[in-house]
C-alpha cells in the first residue's frame, strides 16, 4: 500500500521534472559522480509516484495509464 497522497505524488513528479530538465540542459557540467547522484535522486522521486499511480489504477481499472 502506498503512503503517498495525490498532492505528494504531484510534487515529487514536478521535482523530478525539474531535475531531469537540469540534467538535459547541463549534461557536460556534471561529473560522473554527479550523474550518479542525480540518477539516484530521480529514482527516489519517481518510485513513490509510480507506486501511487499503480495503486490508484488497481482501485479503478477504468483509469488504465497505458
Amino acid at each position: 500500500m502506498s503512503d503517498i497522497t495525490l498532492q505528494k505524488a504531484a510534487s515529487k513528479a514536478y521535482q523530478a521534472e525539474i531535475v531531469a530538465r537540469m540534467l538535459e540542459n547541463y549534461p557536460h557540467k556534471l561529473t560522473d559522480s554527479d550523474v550518479e547522484s542525480v540518477a539516484s535522486l530521480l529514482a527516489d522521486l519517481i518510485g513513490p509516484v509510480a507506486a501511487y499511480l499503480i495503486e490508484e489504477e488497481s482501485k479503478n481499472p477504468a483509469l488504465k495509464f497505458n
